[in-house]
């Protein structure tokens, strides 16, 4: 549902104004263990020198530290809450408070990140990505920034220096006021691709990425791994939006090949050292992979491929690498080092030692030493299976975990020495040459249709900090998506299916689950003893609020008790007078085809054969997210076919991300795996898989009935990407209409 009202001023709390902050990451004692082998291997050490960074953090952020202002709630990405009234003994008492009807979906749902939440205000950021500011203790939308651009995701918002920073589509970055959510500037990206990071203030900058690709020129398309396309870095003043610094993380060179190599790109926030100024970049995987038709087993990229699956340093002011670490040479299979990294300090040999902890999508978890990047310890988690190897052999297709969506892929917790990580266990399919792929945006198409999504299992995995020993593990039959994040004594984690858990930090045992009104690949927020989430794989995409009942230990918020005012006249003639302000704060009617059109366009029909031939376009248009039939969704069109009649169906998918077409139980649509079709045939070769192209097949109409038309692809249907299909009497008449 559209939410269609006037921006009205947002009151803030009052902001203590800190003129000295100085924010060291906390030491935590932990068991002594033995002082790990130092490796030197692929690592950069220059001398680094101490910037202290007293007054670096915005003052939203440095008065509201105990609530959820940053991505990950602080500046070391811990995602823990120490201290909360929510506990283990009373977590079973928790409840809905609220829910927002998310309105923007795109092919991964309508939700992939964080909120954050300051002064009792919720700023988040859908898929489509439209911006809210909401109300953290009744759930009152205070104001809304509609954009309606379907981006990949993780994307979200960051807040500092009296603006909310945003990426609005696959190629701009933009500020808004805080308070009314009008944009105060917009900076395109060129031909690079983003649409896929949170984020994130400091130090008079506002810091933003662009992933390896190329955005649509203009049109909001994104197609990743292009040759000689890198992730980059940029440091943005944040009043103006022009850049500072940027840093490739692709060497110059690009390895060699720039008419075929890529990668690197940048997806999560950093981690930032407030005492010294250090920033601290987890990269993604180079590309192609695991190669091409001309270029097998990653022969156009000799080694190494820096920056690619290395953490990077970077001084804040400057973008200066101070040293890097390249930890996954070698890699044939896209297992990035993406997530925000952790900063930490721990006991090591009666020593307080400063740490940074990165993971990602390779299934190892590896401390390393703040200052020179030297690898302290390297775990193994989940699966892993022929992820190791450097070649295939020519003519094979081998199965490998952690696949393309596997390992670490969301974000980890840290909280007294404990590091939580969400681990996947989804394998994915390859061949030396991508099966036959001509680049690298061919290759991720070909790994994405080979990677059984919503098919894999999970683990949330807990190893001490000192010496990164497995503590306990936790199995799940879901995939995993929703991050980790410590509240009190426990550990909260969401699976795709929609279900919520709570863990005991201790022993890793289950003390609580809710099922989310959709499924869930985003992660929470806490503030106020309230769990902010977005519940967004489903037909009821939903930003929750789960709080205790007032009468379990907590009083009225006094934010509660404050009235939103009324929008001022002012701000209604700013609105009236910012260029684009009324169309971005007005919902727009979706497109819809021509009937007439749509009538002769979708369907043929040969009467004397009883034959009907229809055309099925998923991502038609904008419609949905993308996520339609021919303009249509969530039943919104039906194909009306006589029993008995063969139908002919010619499928063609208009998007980068694999869809499908099958014909299932209506009433199978919530599902997030769809059952098999209801007639022979009546799907694609693997409409689980789906396809990036064109596909065909065919079926006999056998039984009257009323059906539906799905995508295949995990959680699609669950999303909306569905219409009608009808079988009639033999004497029916085929038909493509319009209308639920």
């Amino acid at each position: 549902m559209r939410l269609q009202r006037t921006a009205i001023v947002l009151q803030l709390l009052s902001i203590l104004l800190i003129t000295s902050v100085l924010i060291a990451q906390e030491a935590t004692e932990t068991p002594e263990g033995s002082t790990p082998e130092v490796t030197s291997e692929f690592l950069v050490t220059p001398e680094m020198t101490a910037h202290p960074q007293a007054e670096a953090i915005p003052p939203e952020i440095a008065a509201h530290m105990d609530d959820w202002a940053l991505p990950n709630r602080d500046y070391a990405n811990t995602r823990a809450v120490p201290i909360s009234t929510i506990n283990s003994g009373n977590v079973d008492e928790i409840e809905v408070v609220w829910s927002f009807s998310i309105p923007g979906r795109a092919a991964y749902g309508a939700a992939a990140s964080a909120p954050v939440i300051v002064a009792g205000v919720v700023y988040f950021q859908d898929l489509a990505s439209n911006v809210f500011a909401i109300d953290l203790y009744t759930g009152e939308v205070l104001w809304e920034r509609l954009y309606d651009r379907n981006v990949i995701g993780p994307n979200g918002v960051g807040i500092g220096y009296g603006k909310v920073f945003a990426i609005t589509g696959v190629d701009t970055f933009a500020a808004l006021d805080m308070m009314t959510g009008q944009e105060v500037w917009v900076r395109t990206t060129g031909d690079r691709p983003t649409g896929a990071f949170q984020p994130v203030a400091y130090g008079g900058y506002a810091y933003y990425t662009t992933q390896a690709g190329v955005a649509g020129s203009g049109e909001n398309s994104f197609r990743g791994y292009q040759p000689g396309t890198s992730g980059h870095i940029y440091a943005l003043d944040p009043d103006t939006g022009e850049i500072a610094w940027e840093f490739q993380t692709v060497e110059e060179g690009f390895w060699g090949n720039p008419e075929v190599n890529s990668g690197a790109g940048i997806w999560f926030p950093p981690a930032i050292d407030t005492a010294t100024g250090l920033t601290f970049w987890g990269t993604g995987n180079p590309a192609p992979f695991p190669g091409t038709f001309d270029f097998p087993n990653a022969t156009s990229r000799p080694e190494p491929n820096l920056y690619a699956n290395s953490l990077i340093a970077l001084q804040h002011d400057s973008g200066e690498l101070i040293w890097y670490n390249y930890v996954n040479p070698n890699d044939l299979f896209d297992l990035d080092l993406q997530i925000s990294p952790i900063l930490a300090t721990v006991t090591i040999g009666g020593i307080a030692r400063n740490v940074v902890i990165a993971s990602g999508k390779l299934g190892y978890i590896i401390a390393m030493d703040r200052e020179t990047g030297a690898t302290l310890w390297n775990t193994p988690v989940g699966i892993h299976q022929n992820d190791d190897i450097e070649s295939i052999p020519p003519g094979e297709a081998i199965t490998v975990y952690p696949g393309v969506l596997g390992g670490v892929e969301t974000p980890m917790a840290y909280a007294d020495g404990i590091i939580y990580a969400p681990v996947l266990n989804l394998p994915t399919e390859y061949d030396a040459t991508a099966f036959g792929s001509a680049d690298g945006s061919e290759a991720v198409a070909a790994a994405n249709e080979r990677t059984p999504i919503g098919q894999g299992t999970s683990e949330l995995v807990a190893l001490d900090a000192v010496t990164g020993q497995v503590l306990w593990s936790h199995e799940f039959d879901s995939d995993m998506y929703g991050g980790a994040t410590v509240v009190s004594d426990l550990v909260f984690v969401a699976t795709f299916d929609g279900m919520i858990y709570a863990l005991n930090r201790a022993s890793g045992e289950i003390v609580w689950s809710y099922q989310a009104p959709a499924g869930i690949n985003a992660w929470p927020a806490v503030a106020d003893n309230t769990i902010v989430w977005a519940a967004g794989f489903g037909n009821n995409p939903s930003l929750i609020a789960l709080r205790l009942p007032l009468d379990q230990g907590q009083s009225t918020p006094e934010a509660e008790a404050t009235q939103t005012p009324e929008a001022t006249q002012d701000a209604e003639a700013t609105a009236e007078t910012t260029p684009g302000a009324d169309a971005a704060a007005t919902a727009q009617p979706e497109t819809e085809p021509d009937d007439e059109q749509a009538s002769s366009e979708f369907i043929s029909v040969d009467a004397e054969n009883q034959t009907v031939t229809l055309t099925v376009i998923a991502a038609y248009d904008s419609t949905n997210g993308g996520l339609n039939f021919n303009g249509y969704a969530n039943g919104g069109a039906t194909y009306v076919v006589p029993e008995g009649w063969t139908v002919n169906v010619n499928f063609e998918n208009r998007a980068d991300l694999p869809h499908s077409a099958m014909i299932v139980p209506q009433d199978a649509v919530d599902q997030q795996q769809l059952p098999d079709p209801v007639f022979e045939g009546a799907a694609i070769g693997d409409p689980y898989a789906g396809v990036t192209g064109t596909a065909e097949f065919s079926f006999t109409a056998s039984e009257v009935g009323t059906y539906a038309l799905a995508c295949g692809v995990p959680g699609h249907a669950a999303s909306g990407h569905w219409i009608v299909f009808e079988v009639g009497s033999s004497d029916a008449q085929p038909a493509f209409q319009t209308g639920s």
